[in-house]
């Protein structure tokens, strides 16, 4: 043999001793990621500090490479470009891609937090519906503890309302909370989000629904008087990843990716009630007043959430209800 390829050969045998990675071997991977949310307002905060962790941990191994917002793709065809390789990565709601998860509201009603859907098994079979259903798998859900609520314009009569009854008012809703605004006898309305503040204006709505979020980012606080307490569901917004795209990591790549996107996950978990009393307080400076219901009339109101949600999932999942009622409720 010649003496290069004896050395070429010793090389190669020690590097396999001492663990050194040639590139081939230790190949860093970029995966593509958009989200639902425009990444100039506070809310996308949370998506982009994950991708900063990620990146900053991941050097060598695993880096994110955000593509943009809804200016890129229409948020309703995330889900879709996520399931087709199109994407990588997208960050929203599960509300947004119903039509291959039509158990989205399992998520919202959920009364078990990520943190305990991680421990009880209830991650897992999630994933499991993912992948037959999305081709994708769950990395983060962030939300847990940030409530829905209704907020109610100026002039709007609140002795019906004080008391979970919601005839006679005229509210924009979204799917995830007609069944229950529908159920308390208010007419729904369905309207683009950049239609709120004029159907407020002009009396068109006498309310809407919303997270417990500052107003101002929506420009909302001018037209709107009153939050209804207590909140319902949980805001849910999930990065989910390409399930073949994943698959395809090196076992090193996977691990590291879905481990610190867990840790991540579980450090939103300490933070969110802080950040919730801030939305809080800065609805308060805005003028916001609060409504609060009796005792009788606030479980009225948190019941119908919780049986019209989880009715929503038995009609859309019928064969998966139990089971996801079980891990989630």
């Amino acid at each position: 043999m010649k003496p290069g390829k004896l050395i070429a050969g010793a090389v190669l045998a020690l590097s396999a001793v001492l663990g050194i990675a040639y590139p081939a071997a230790a190949q860093e991977t970029t995966l593509r990621a958009v989200t639902f949310l425009r990444l100039d307002i506070d809310e996308a905060r949370w998506f982009k500090e994950w991708v900063e962790v990620i990146n900053r941990e991941g050097k060598g191994l695993v880096q994110i490479h955000v593509v943009g917002g809804p200016e890129v793709m229409n948020p309703f065809e995330m889900g879709n470009a996520v399931k087709n390789g199109v994407l990588d990565i997208a960050q929203m709601p599960p509300a947004y891609y119903q039509g291959l998860f039509p158990g989205a509201q399992a998520f919202v009603a959920a009364s078990k937090s990520p943190t305990e859907q991680r421990k009880n098994g209830a991650f897992d079979y999630l994933n499991e519906l993912f992948h037959q259903m999305l081709n994708a798998h769950i990395l983060t859900n962030w939300g847990y503890g940030v409530k829905f609520h209704l907020y109610l314009a100026k002039n709007v009569g609140l002795d019906k309302v004080r008391n979970a009854d919601l005839t006679g008012l005229k509210l924009r809703v979204l799917p995830i909370y007609k069944p229950l605004f529908d159920a308390l006898g208010g007419t729904s309305i369905t309207m683009n989000q950049s239609e709120v503040y004029t159907a407020l204006e002009r009396g068109t709505v006498d309310g809407y629904g919303y997270i417990a979020q500052d107003l101002k980012g929506q420009g909302w606080q001018g037209v709107t008087k009153y939050r209804v307490d207590p909140g319902f569901y949980n805001v849910v917004n999930m990065t989910i990843m390409n399930w073949t795209k994943l698959q395809s990591l090196t076992p090193k790549q996977r691990d590291f990716l879905l481990a610190k996107s867990a840790e991540v996950e579980a450090r939103w978990m300490k933070v969110i009630p802080g950040y919730v009393e801030q939305q809080y307080a800065a609805q308060k400076a805005q003028g916001i007043d609060v409504v609060a219901l009796n005792a009788a009339a606030a479980k009225k109101y948190l019941d119908t959430a919780r049986e019209t949600g989880w009715a929503d999932v038995k009609k859309k999942l019928p064969m998966q209800y139990d089971k996801l009622r079980q891990l989630l409720d």
